[in-house]
C-alpha cells in the first residue's frame, strides 16, 4: 500500500511577468498622476498666495497714501483756519 499524503497539496502558480511589468507600469502611472496633479495645485495655491500678497501690499500703499493726503488737508484746513482768524482779528483792530 502506497502511503497517503498528509498535509495540504501545494499548488504551483504561473504568474505571466507581462502582466506583472503591465500591472507596475499601470501603478506607476497612477503615482506619477497623483503627483502632477498635487504638484499643480500647490503650484495654483503658490501664485493664489502671492497674488493676494500682491493685492495687499497694494491695499496698504493706498491707505498710506490716504492718510498721508488726509494729514495734508487737515493741515491745509487749520492753516486756512488761522489766516481767517489772523484776518478777522486785523479787521478788528482797524
Amino acid at each position: 500500500t502506497k502511503p497517503e499524503p498528509t498535509g495540504q497539496m501545494v499548488q504551483a502558480v504561473v504568474i505571466d511577468p507581462k502582466l506583472v511589468q503591465q500591472q507596475a507600469k499601470e501603478i506607476r502611472q497612477q503615482r506619477e498622476k497623483a503627483a502632477k496633479k498635487e504638484q499643480d495645485r500647490l503650484d495654483k495655491l503658490r501664485r493664489e498666495a502671492e497674488q493676494l500678497e500682491k493685492n495687499r501690499k497694494a491695499e496698504e500703499e493706498q491707505i498710506r497714501k490716504l492718510k498721508e493726503q488726509q494729514a495734508k488737508d487737515a493741515k491745509a484746513a487749520r492753516e486756512a483756519e488761522a489766516a481767517r482768524k489772523q484776518k478777522e482779528q486785523e479787521r478788528k483792530a482797524e
